[in-house]
């Protein structure tokens, strides 16, 4: 980072005027905390200066930062016209392919680094034979060789630019993959009931009912997933890579007693607003008759009852959840799923 990303970095500008706190902040933030330095910062600015790049603002220049260096506060960006650097024809061979009416309205723009990855995604569109679907890392790969280019800021901006997306160049993201159990000798395909259970013991103790022939206290779900906490929030798009039809699918959700599961269970709901999911009702009343014991919660839970509230507003009708719920959220102390088990659910008669 040097003068040279100052610069640059005014010019993305609207505002010709800038304020040096402000240009200190974004080039702090560019290089990182620990290897910022005001001294280097300040330089950089003279230098600005002393080429014609920049000006303080005239009825200005006695307002200092004070800083050591003292530096003005209010400046003005010199705008220079910039001459194109790429050739009319370079434009003419690719207008079919991709818009570049960004880089032709902002020279300062082209790069032969800027080109280079133009050109490879051209040279994909313009490949003969059918295109196959890839991930995101492996075509971010396969084009600009950094599997992870396309996903950082820098690639983003860049499809910003020729205007295409992910799709466009037969990109996606994949869901990420999740633990499951899949009722045996049946495809994915088929499958109707979904549960989810947020913590792994309770995960392996459905598991075994199931596999016993038993339920769930009432729920026989076909398809049983380990939600591993908030990683479900991310991960439960896998299901469509898994072709598991999920519209025609319900999908019980149950999580502990604590302000984190409550909030889990809003994530998914505002995540996937296409997707039937519900609480598992069964499940939290009878975690919350076998719960005896509240746990203190770590700090740093969610506080906010905005985050929680399609939980809260789901289980009114029913007073059991709704007052353990409560309890929860007041006393900050957690009702784990750990409080119903195997061996509980075989007292229970469930299977």
């Amino acid at each position: 980072m040097n003068k040279e990303w100052l610069l640059n970095y005014l010019n993305t500008q609207k505002n010709r005027t800038f304020d040096i706190h402000r240009l200190e902040k974004a080039f702090m933030s560019a290089v990182g905390i620990d290897a910022f330095s005001y001294k280097k910062f300040a330089g950089f600015v003279r230098d600005l200066e002393y080429d014609g790049e920049i000006v303080p603002v005239k009825n200005k220049q006695k307002i200092h930062n004070g800083k050591d260096p003292h530096l003005p506060v209010e400046w003005r960006l010199i705008k220079k016209q910039i001459e194109s650097r790429w050739n009319i024809g370079r434009f003419m061979t690719l207008a079919s392919l991709i818009d570049l009416s960004f880089y032709q309205s902002h020279p300062g723009e082209q790069t032969e680094e800027a080109w280079s990855r133009i050109s490879a995604v051209a040279a994909f569109l313009e490949s003969q034979g059918p295109k196959i679907w890839v991930s995101r890392e492996e075509r971010s790969y396969q084009l600009f060789h950094d599997e992870k280019w396309l996903d950082n800021s820098e690639g983003k901006e860049f499809l910003r630019r020729i205007k295409k997306t992910l799709p466009d160049l037969y990109a996606r993201v994949y869901g990420e993959p999740f633990v499951y159990w899949l009722q045996p000798r049946m495809l994915t395909e088929d499958v109707r009931r979904i549960l989810i259970v947020e913590n792994r013991s309770l995960f392996h103790s459905c598991r075994r009912v199931l596999e016993e022939g038993g339920n769930i206290y009432g729920l026989s779900p076909e398809l049983l997933i380990f939600g591993r906490g908030k990683h479900i929030v991310s991960s439960l798009s896998y299901l469509e890579d898994l072709r598991v039809p999920v519209p025609y699918t319900t999908i019980w959700y149950a999580g502990d007693y604590d302000p984190s599961g409550f909030a889990i269970y809003d994530s998914l709901k505002r995540s996937y607003p296409d997707y039937p999911i519900q609480l598992a009702i069964s499940l939290y009343e009878e975690i919350a008759q076998q719960a005896k014991s509240p746990v203190p919660i770590k700090p740093g839970q969610v506080q906010n009852r905005e985050q929680v509230a399609l939980f809260f507003e789901e289980v009114k009708p029913y007073p059991l959840i709704l007052d353990k719920a409560e309890q929860s959220w007041s006393n900050r102390v957690r009702f784990p799923q750990e409080a119903i088990s195997y061996e509980t659910m075989q007292k229970g008669g469930l299977t």
